[in-house]
């Protein structure tokens, strides 16, 4: 998308145009997944720490 210029997308299902995508729409769940992903390896870090005795 971004080598073309292109911001949107048309999704298209059979034929017929079901949806459109956005740039925004994709780095927004990116950034959802790594979100994620990071409050993963906190909780495990936690768990971690905690489970040494440390605190």
């Amino acid at each position: 998308m971004r080598a073309d210029r292109v911001r949107h997308l048309v999704v298209v299902e059979d034929g017929r145009v079901v949806s459109m995508v956005s740039a925004r729409d994709i780095l927004v769940d990116a950034a959802a997944e790594a979100e994620k992903h990071i409050r993963g390896l906190e909780a495990d870090r936690l768990v971690m720490t905690t489970n040494t005795g440390a605190y």
